[in-house]
């Protein structure tokens, strides 16, 4: 075989289920314990647990539909305490109003519970 099978991290734990390589997302810059155990369960056959792990990554995905992903990756990397500016030019940070919506998003997916 001389090509990898990725995915993006929408269909991470089915893509997992199929055997793909690995999983492409940018929500794996921020919440890396998410995605792996997703994928971690999968490979242990515990279907349920990454059925849960699937859903708060579904549930955070719409952060990147309201801006690009990487100044939505910013701010979600800001309030983990993951560092404070990722994201350069052509890329502005987002204003208040668009920051609370992706946080939002974020609270109400659980991962930080």
């Amino acid at each position: 075989r001389d090509f990898s099978y990725l995915i993006g991290g929408s269909l991470g734990s089915t893509s997992a289920a199929m055997e793909a390589d690995g999983s492409v997302t940018a929500l794996s810059a921020v919440f890396p314990e998410l995605c792996v155990a997703t994928w971690k369960a999968v490979q242990e056959g515990n279907h349920v647990e990454a059925a849960r792990y699937q859903r708060q990554i579904t549930f955070l995905t719409p952060a990147f539909d309201r801006v690009h992903s990487v100044p939505a990756t910013q701010v979600m990397c800001r309030h983990r305490g993951l560092g404070h500016c990722i994201a350069g030019h052509p890329f502005e940070p987002l204003d208040d109003t668009l920051e609370a919506q992706v946080l939002e998003i974020v609270k109400a997916s659980g991962v930080l519970d």
